[in-house]
Formats: structure tokens, sequence, C-alpha cells
């Protein structure tokens, strides 16, 4: 039975991407194409001005802002397609979807995590740095201004970290209070800016902590520990930096990519696409509050918690709320991203694991076969053009990047089609349930009737 499920759920993924594929590949290459100019754009003017490290990393993240700006708008545009706001059972009738400005800001840590995560960042570096090498003839300084290699690059660091989100919760609370999308959109760009420097800045500074670690004390107790652990395995007739090896060999060569390209990789992009597509989840104060998941109705809790914003209001009021009410106002500064950004996507991801094994199975396997075909086909493009120097990759780079969308446009349709279809489970299930406790008979009254 659950082999008949899971083939099921791969019919109707394939299926339903091809159909979709057909009615709106037109708009959807024009949406990618976009992107992908703003992209290149964005990319090529980081390289021309890679001196100025903070210039640089500035218009690398507007570029990321971009390339997630086209997934957001293709996922809305099949979502709409496929009827997703009419699916959900709890979305409220006179609501109205999620602004894409809103949509880019709650969804860029995610974003930039499974970039940070899976080298897709350092690769964007890492381009930025050769082209720049290739056109300069020189090491480029671009990233050695973050290098916390003295007290005053480490402030210096930390204070631009610092003064970025204060401005980026600044424009948070300015879009909330107005809504108008210029600001939501400088809200955006600050955010990647700040993620990007603190994902990049961190990295530099693993790398720093690594090469200086050779040279302090620790390190030589660090050795002498290791020695006293080989000699007294040696004892034991076991070759412990061997079985060391071989763990580690095993471990990237085998649990890696399995456990975390293959399988973590698919289901934290369909996490993305379900806050993209207007997933409710609870906020931390109602988890804190009921220690409970996603409820069927949140849209109803939320309304009866503004029902009752008068009291709560007129209570704030006297001399003892005035003091909660000024904590909440600085909760809200320095830990409203917890609300509006970090838990939605812990409960999204959450809510997508209570879809069954048989689903997520094959969504996996039907995501990295879309996967697999791209890289394929850059496998592919790069045997047939053969060998080149650096220069060629520098000028054509852009262009083989272009050969990409096609088979990047199905990856997200199939984002959305699978989102829709664990959409339409949920549903099933809440029908099933309800209809179950309709036709439950009542309970019949202690001692019968008189």
């Amino acid at each position: 039975m659950s082999i008949r499920v899971w083939w099921g759920h791969v019919t109707a993924m394939v299926t339903g991407t091809v159909a979709v594929l057909g009615r709106l590949l037109p708009t959807l290459l024009v949406v990618a194409l976009v992107g992908w100019i703003g992209h290149q754009v964005l990319l090529r003017a980081s390289i021309l001005v890679a001196a100025q490290t903070w210039l640089a990393i500035l218009l690398l993240a507007a570029a990321l802002v971009i390339q997630l700006g086209s997934i957001v708008v293709m996922l809305r545009i099949i979502g709409q397609h496929l009827g997703v706001e009419r699916i959900i059972p709890w979305q409220a009738a006179d609501e109205s979807p999620p602004r894409v400005t809103d949509v880019i800001a709650q969804t860029l840590l995610p974003f930039l995590g499974i970039y940070a995560a899976f080298g897709a960042v350092t690769e964007t570096a890492n381009k930025v740095i050769g082209f720049t090498m290739v056109r300069d003839g020189r090491e480029t300084a671009f990233l050695t201004g973050m290098n916390p290699t003295s007290l005053e690059r480490i402030l210096l660091v930390a204070g631009i970290i610092a003064s970025v989100y204060v401005v980026r919760r600044g424009l948070d609370l300015a879009y909330g209070r107005t809504g108008w999308r210029p600001i939501g959109l400088a809200a955006a760009f600050a955010e990647a800016f700040f993620l990007l420097v603190i994902l990049i800045g961190g990295s530099r500074l693993v790398f720093w902590a690594s090469s200086r670690i050779h040279v302090l004390q620790v390190w030589a107790w660090i050795e002498y520990a290791w020695h006293g652990l080989v000699a007294a395995f040696a004892q034991l007739a076991i070759d412990l930096p061997a079985a060391v090896d071989a763990v580690a060999s095993f471990v990237a060569s085998v649990v890696w990519p399995m456990l975390v390209i293959a399988m973590a990789q698919p289901v934290l992009w369909l996490a993305v696409a379900a806050l993209i597509h207007g997933s409710k989840v609870l906020s931390l104060a109602e988890l804190w509050q009921r220690g409970q998941p996603l409820p069927p109705r949140p849209d109803l809790v939320l309304r009866s918690d503004l029902a009752a914003g008068p009291a709560t209001k007129d209570a704030d009021d006297q001399p003892a709320g005035r003091g909660r009410r000024a904590l909440l106002e600085v909760q809200e500064l320095f830990f409203g991203d917890i609300d509006d950004k970090y838990l939605p996507t812990v409960q999204s991801l959450r809510l997508l694991l209570k879809a069954g094994i048989p689903f997520l199975g094959a969504y996996v396997l039907v995501y990295n076969v879309v996967r697999l075909a791209q890289l394929w086909l850059e496998f592919g493009i790069e045997k047939l053009i053969g060998g080149h120097r650096i220069e060629f990759w520098v000028t054509w780079d852009p262009l083989l990047d272009l050969a990409a969308v096609p088979l990047e446009i199905v990856r997200v349709t199939l984002l959305a089609v699978a989102f829709e279809r664990c959409l339409t489970m949920f549903r099933e299930r809440g029908v099933a349930a309800t209809a179950t406790s309709d036709a439950a008979p009542d309970p019949a009254p202690v001692g019968g009737e008189s």
C-alpha cells in the first residue's frame, strides 16, 4: 500500500509539473530571464568594484535579492494557477495574499542559509575573486578587509553588523506601519547585506582561527592528547589515525551527499516554497502561551486575540502596565525577527515533515532527478565546449548560467506542485477527520431517560 501511495505521489508530481509548464512556460521564462539579467548585472558590477569590499558585498546581496525575487514571483504565479489560496483550509475568505516584499523578507534567511550551507555563497565570492584576478592580473583585496587580523578590523566588522541590524529593524518597523513598498524593498536589501556580512565574516573568522590555532599553546595540548590516544589504541592493535581517516572519508563521500545534499536540501527548499505560498504559522508568543502546533484555523485565533485588544490596551494604560508595554516594545525591536522571519521557517519545516514518508520520499526522488539533470547539463556543456583558458570562461560564464535557466524553471515548478499536493493531503485528512467526528454517535446520557 505504501509503495502504491508513493508511486501515486511520483506520478502526480511529474504530470503536474509537465501540465503547469505546458500552460505557464512563456510567462515563467520571462520572469526567469529578468531575474537572470538583474543577477548578472549586479554580479558583474560587484566584480568591477571588488576593491571596495563593502560596496561589493552590498551588490552581491542585491544580486541574491533579485535572484530570490524571481523565484518568489514564479512560485506566486504557479500558486495562483494551481489555486493554492483555495486549497489552504485556514485561509480567511477576505484575506489577500502576502506582498512580494513581505515574502522576500521572510524567505531571505532560509534562502541564504541554504546557499551558504551548500557552498553557493562561497562559490559566488570565489567567482568574484577569480574574475577580478583575471581582469587585474593580481590578487584582489576583496574580502581581505573582513579578515580579523587586528582588533580594529574586528571592531569595524562588528560595528557594521550592528549598524546594519539597527537600520534593517528600523526599515522593517517603518514598512510595517506604512506598507510603502520601496521601504520594504530597502529592508530586503538591508537584510541580505546583513546576512551576507555575517556569513562571509563568520567564514573568514573560522578560516583565520584555524590558521592561527597552530601557533597557540592549546594546539600543543591537543596534539599531546592525540598522541596519547594513538599510543593507547596501538596497544589494542588499532590504527587510530587510519580509522579516523576512514570515518571522515565515509562521512564526506557517503553520509553528507546522501543525508544532507540529497535529502535535506530538497526538504529545505520545499519549506521555502511553503513560506512563499503564505503558509500560516503561529508566532513565538502563541507557542509559548499554548505549547501546541499550528491549529486548523489560526486566522480565527488571531482575530479573537485582536478582539481582546482594547481590554489589553486599557490594562497597558495603567501604571503597572506601562512598564510591560515598554518591555514588549523593546522585545519587538530586538527579537521581532524571531516572530517575523525565523520561527515561520521552523514551523513550515515542521508542517511539511508531517506529510508522511511516502510523500517526502517521492518528492525527494523527483527533485534529485531534476538536480541531476541540471548537473549533467552543466557537465555536458563543459565537455562540448572543451578545454579553454580561464579568460574564456570569464567571458562566457553568463551564457553558461543562462543555459541552466530552463531546468531551474522546472525545479521551481516542482516546488510549487509538490507544495500544492501537500496542502491537498492536509485538506483531505481534515475532511476525513471531520466526517469521522460527525458520524460518531453521541454518548448516551448517564442513567438513561426518565
